[in-house]
C-alpha cells in the first residue's frame, strides 16, 4: 500500500509473481507504486508492465483520453504501459516550456537557436513585431526577402511559415509565420496549420531551441481565451514529436510574450493541458442555439419549429447554447442525438453530455441560411473536466454536498403526491440521470440535482437554475445553486412560499 511506512517483505513479493494475488495487487496500487514495484524483480517488471487494463485504466485518470489517442500522439507507444511513460515525458516537456515577458529582438539572449515572429502574407513588416524583428536583423534579411518575394507563386498564405537565416538578430534561424486574422474562413484551423508549420520548419532545420511570440492576438484580432490554447496544443504536438525522435534532447520551447496579460494567458493554458496531456484543449463544433442543458438531460425537439440557429443536415454530434435575457450564454453541453424521426432529423431527441465553455465569438459558416432564414453557427469550444481538475472540498462543502441528498427525497416525495406533468415523470428523468453522485463529487451532484429539480420540458416547480448551474464558477458555487433551488421548489410544492413569476 501506498501509505505504508515499512517495506514490504522480499519473499512475499517474489511468492506473488505468476499469481492471481498479483494481478488483485496491480489494480490497487497507483502509478508511482507500480513503477517502484516493479523495480523489485526483473520478472515482477514484466508483469507489471504486461498488465495492459491496469496502466489503460491509470492512463485515462492520469492524462485523459485513451489508449488510441495516446498512441496517435506518441506511434512508438506499442503498450499501455509505453504509452503512460511516453505521455509522462510529454508532460515534463510541456512542464519545461518557459514564459517570459519581454521582447523577441532579445532572443538570443535566452539561448536559443531560432526566433519565430508573426508576419503577414505580404511577409514585409508592417506590424510592430515585425518592424523591429526586421531592424534587427539588418539589411541582409530585407535583401533576402526581396529574392523570396520574387518566387512565383508567393510564399507567404495564412497558415504557412517561411525560414530565413537570422542574420543580425544572433540565431541561426529565423520563422516568418503567417497567421489568419478573424475574418479568415477556417480561422482556428488556420492558426493550427500556422504553429504546425512553424515547428515543422525548426525541426527541418535541425533547431533544438525556439523562442516565440503570441500569433494573430494583436492586429489580426484573435483572443487571447482562443489563441493561446491552441498555440500550447501545437506545442505539445512539437514536443511529441521531439521526443520520438530524440527522448534525451527534447525541444526547448520560450514563449517570449510583450505583456503580462499574454504572458498570464500562455501560463493558464499550459497548466490546462498539462492536466489532460492526452486530450484536446479546443474544439470546433456545429453550434444549436435553443436551451441550457445539463449534462445527462434530454431533449425532444422540432429542427423546423424550435431553436434560432440552423444545424446542418446529417449532424449527429453539436454544441447546445441557451440563450439568457437576451443574451447567449457564453458556456453549453455536447449534443448527441440519439433518435430521430426520419432521415432527414427533422425531429431530434438529444443527450447532453460533456460541459464547455466558448472561446471568442460564435461565428457564421460558410453554408446557405436554412428554410427559416436561420444561419449556421459553429464555435471554438474549451471542454470543461469535472471535480478532478478542481480543489479538494473543504469540511462546509462536503457537508453542503451530504445535504443534498435528504433534501432530493423529501422533494421527490413532494412531487410525486400530485405535481408530475404525466405518471412516472420523476422515474423517468431518474432513469435518464442515473443515481445520484457521491457527495465528495460535489459538481457532478450539484449538477445532477439541477438536472432532476428543473427537467426538459420546465416541470414547472422550479426556478429556471439550468444557466445559473453551468455559469457557477466553482464547486461551492454549483452547490448553492443547487441548494437554493431545491428550497425553492420544497418552498414552493409545500405551499409555504409559492413561485412568484
Amino acid at each position: 500500500h501506498s501509505q505504508c511506512s515499512f517495506p514490504m517483505p522480499t519473499d512475499f513479493i517474489g511468492s506473488v509473481a505468476g499469481t492471481s494475488v498479483l494481478q488483485a495487487l496491480l489494480q490497487l496500487l497507483p502509478s508511482q507504486a507500480l513503477l517502484a514495484f516493479s523495480a523489485c524483480s526483473q520478472g515482477l517488471d514484466s508483469e507489471v508492465r504486461k498488465a495492459d487494463d491496469v496502466w489503460e485504466s491509470l492512463l485515462r485518470a492520469e492524462f485523459g483520453g485513451c489508449l488510441s489517442d495516446a498512441q496517435k500522439r506518441c506511434p512508438r507507444a506499442d503498450s499501455p504501459s509505453a504509452a503512460f511513460a511516453a505521455l509522462a515525458a510529454l508532460r515534463r516537456s510541456l512542464a519545461a516550456v518557459e514564459v517570459k515577458q519581454g521582447d523577441l529582438r532579445q532572443a538570443a539572449h535566452y539561448g536559443v537557436e531560432c526566433v519565430v515572429y508573426p508576419t503577414n502574407p505580404t511577409l514585409q513588416p508592417d506590424g510592430p513585431t515585425a518592424r523591429a524583428i526586421f531592424d534587427a536583423a539588418g539589411s541582409e534579411l530585407v535583401d533576402h526577402m526581396a529574392l523570396l518575394m520574387l518566387q512565383q507563386p508567393p510564399p507567404g498564405e495564412p497558415g504557412t511559415a517561411i525560414w530565413t537565416p537570422g542574420f543580425g538578430l544572433g540565431t541561426a534561424g529565423l520563422v516568418h509565420a503567417v497567421g489568419p486574422n478573424v475574418r479568415t474562413p477556417d480561422r482556428e484551423k488556420k492558426l493550427h496549420e500556422t504553429y504546425a508549420a512553424t515547428f515543422s520548419a525548426v525541426a527541418e532545420h535541425g533547431h533544438h531551441s525556439v523562442a516565440i511570440g503570441s500569433m494573430c492576438t494583436g492586429g489580426n484580432g484573435f483572443e487571447l481565451g482562443l489563441a493561446t490554447p491552441i498555440a500550447v496544443e501545437e506545442f505539445k504536438a512539437a514536443l511529441a514529436a521531439s521526443l520520438e525522435k530524440n527522448s534525451k534532447r527534447p525541444l526547448r520551447i520560450v514563449v517570449v510574450a510583450y505583456d503580462e496579460e499574454v504572458a498570464s494567458a500562455f501560463r493558464s493554458s499550459l497548466s490546462k493541458i498539462m492536466r489532460r496531456v492526452n486530450e484536446n484543449l479546443v474544439e470546433v463544433l456545429p453550434i444549436v442555439l435553443l436551451d441550457a442543458m445539463l449534462p445527462r438531460q434530454r431533449l425532444s425537439f422540432s429542427l423546423f419549429r424550435h431553436g434560432f440557429s440552423a444545424l446542418p443536415p446529417g449532424n449527429q454530434r453539436f454544441g447546445m447554447v441557451g440563450i439568457q435575457t437576451g443574451r447567449v450564454l457564453p458556456v453549453g453541453v455536447e449534443a448527441r442525438v440519439c433518435s430521430s424521426s426520419d432521415g432527414n432529423l427533422t425531429r431530434l431527441e438529444i443527450v447532453a453530455s460533456r460541459r464547455f465553455a466558448i472561446l471568442g465569438n460564435l461565428c457564421r459558416t460558410d453554408a446557405p441560411p436554412d428554410e427559416r432564414g436561420r444561419e449556421h453557427l459553429r464555435a471554438a469550444v474549451e471542454w470543461v473536466q469535472g471535480d478532478s481538475n478542481e480543489d479538494p472540498l473543504d469540511p462546509s462543502d462536503l457537508k453542503r454536498s451530504e445535504a443534498l441528498e435528504p433534501l432530493v427525497a423529501h422533494w421527490l416525495r413532494l412531487v410525486r403526491s400530485g405535481h408530475e406533468r404525466q405518471p412516472g415523470q420523476m422515474d423517468l428523468v431518474l432513469g435518464h440521470l442515473g443515481p445520484m453522485p457521491p457527495a465528495a463529487a460535489a459538481t457532478d451532484r450539484a449538477l445532477w440535482v439541477c438536472a432532476l429539480i428543473n427537467p426538459l420540458p420546465a416541470l414547472g416547480v422550479c426556478y429556471e437554475i439550468r444557466p445559473s448551474a453551468l455559469l457557477a464558477r466553482n464547486a461551492r458555487k454549483r452547490l448553492a445553486v443547487a441548494t437554493t433551488g431545491l428550497l425553492d421548489s420544497i418552498a414552493h410544492l409545500d405551499g409555504s412560499r409559492p413561485m412568484t413569476s
